[in-house]
């Protein structure tokens, strides 16, 4: 402050402050008021600003005083913003975007610490189910075998009738080495259609006649659980005649009531059978092969069937007899 006409340092440093600037104008302009009253105005103002700011500096001071400023915070808030900036370069750019991705991360990382009890309570559950469908596969397991107990003679029955005598059917049922969506059994059907010869899985039985004739007893068997619309018969009458060919007509006839049968045939007692005939034959036109293809009735039918029935000697007899076959 201005104290007998001397400026009074602020103690700012080296660099005089603005109170300092203000003091030695107040007595500059002080000394000019001997030449002119009108400085002496100025003066009386410039000391009032002088003491203005004074107080001023004396309250910064008094509140400076009173912060209690530790000296490493600043380098912590410092440390701190460069933490946050860092943060909002990676999970989002402002705070609230920060927030809400700990609190993401909060939950995964709680899903981790609780992976343990999760795992066991899942590995329990599993051996809940499997123990549960080791039950039911027990189940179709018993059923299948008391199925197939039943299966086997009644199609060797059947071999019997379509003239396979030697024959023998088994169903093989195996352990797999897993569940399957039909259970733990991989089934197959085993032949044998001739007497010394072990069973083998059906798909290897090489006889067109043989397996059609299988087939044809399988059938037979299961016309009733078979949800197949229809079925191929070829070369079914290879190596049988008479009342075994008679039984191969019935057996089609029956499964026909609820199927579609379809049968190529050369035996007469068979095609007699049919609710539908057609010849199919092979002939020479302009020296190119063709094949015919005629559905068979009334008496072209009858023609047909004494054709089949004495190899291509058509007489009044086998007509007869045609037509008895035919009813």
């Amino acid at each position: 402050m201005y104290v007998g006409g001397e400026a009074v340092s602020a103690g700012c440093g080296v660099q005089p402050s603005a109170y300092d600037i203000i003091c030695v104008a107040e007595k500059d302009v002080a000394s000019l008021s001997t030449i002119d009253e009108k400085y002496e105005r100025i003066s009386e103002k410039t000391k009032e600003i002088a003491y203005q700011l004074y107080d001023i500096i004396e309250e910064i001071r008094g509140e400076k005083d009173s912060v209690d400023f530790e000296p490493g915070e600043m380098e912590d808030i410092e440390n701190r913003l460069v933490v946050i900036n860092e943060l909002k370069r990676k999970f989002g750019s402002n705070i609230n975007e920060i927030l809400a991705c700990a609190v993401a991360m909060e939950e995964e990382y709680q899903q981790l610490v609780d992976f343990e009890e999760s795992s066991k309570h899942m590995e329990d559950k599993i051996e809940r189910l499997k123990a549960q469908l080791t039950d039911i596969a027990q189940k179709i397991t018993a059923v299948r075998q008391e199925c197939a107990r039943e299966l086997e003679p009644n199609i060797v029955k059947h071999f019997e009738d379509l003239e396979m005598k030697n024959s023998q059917f088994k169903v093989d049922i195996t352990p797999a080495s897993d569940f399957m969506s039909d259970g733990v059994d991989v089934v197959q059907f085993l032949v044998s259609t001739n007497l010394g010869e072990p069973v083998k899985p059906l798909a290897k039985v090489a006889s067109g006649g043989e397996m059609s004739r299988i087939m044809l007893s399988i059938k037979a068997m299961l016309a009733k659980y078979d949800k197949i619309p229809t079925l191929i018969f070829d070369e079914i009458d290879v190596g049988i005649s008479g009342s075994a060919a008679a039984k191969v007509g019935e057996k089609m006839s029956t499964l026909s009531s609820g199927h579609q049968i379809l049968c190529v045939t050369h035996i007469a007692r068979i095609a007699a059978y049919a609710d539908n005939n057609i010849l199919i034959e092979k002939g020479i036109e302009n020296e190119n092969t063709k094949t015919y293809i005629k559905t068979l009735n009334g008496e072209d039918l009858v023609l047909e069937i004494s054709r089949l029935l004495d190899g291509g000697n058509i007489s009044e007899t086998t007509k007869q007899h045609a037509r008895e076959m035919l009813g």
